[in-house]
Parts: C-alpha cells; sequence; structure tokens
C-alpha cells in the first residue's frame, strides 16, 4: 500500500531530479557561450583596418599576443576587442 507520505517523496525526488537536469542543462549552454573564436591576421587587419606589418609591429611590441595554430597565427577575438578600447 502506498501512503500519502511515499507519494510526497517520490515527488520531491522527481522535483530534486528536474532541477538537476535545468541546472545541468544551464551549465552546458553557458559552456557553449565561452568557446572563444579565433581570427587569423587577415581578418585582425580589416577589424583594425591596419596592414598586416602593422599587427606584426603590435605582436612584436606585446600589444597581441597571437596563438599559433598548424604554423598560423590566430588571435582570440576578445583580445582584438580589448585592444581596440
Amino acid at each position: 500500500m502506498v501512503t500519502t507520505t511515499d507519494l510526497y517523496l517520490k515527488l520531491n525526488e522527481i522535483e530534486e531530479l528536474i532541477q538537476s537536469q535545468s541546472e545541468n542543462q544551464n551549465q552546458s549552454q553557458n559552456n557553449d557561450n565561452d568557446k572563444e573564436e579565433y581570427l587569423d591576421t587577415a581578418d585582425v587587419c580589416e577589424i583594425l583596418k591596419v596592414s598586416k606589418r602593422t599587427v606584426q609591429n603590435y605582436v612584436s611590441k606585446g600589444y597581441l599576443k597571437p596563438r599559433k595554430i598548424h604554423g598560423k597565427n590566430y588571435f582570440k577575438r576578445k583580445d582584438i576587442e580589448d585592444a581596440m578600447n
């Protein structure tokens, strides 16, 4: 025989599971938003409206920090936006 208390306990378990799933889904969506976008030198030139040589100078002076991926320089979009401010 199932009592009212048993039903309330089961209902609480179900609510906790739903809440946990909801939190996991929100965390997963936040992780997707945290993915970084990388730009190549040509993209940086276009955004900053400067030449490739100027981008190289910015790198030499430490204004921009490239990441080498397969031998090619890439820049985080956030770093470029920060440099503009």
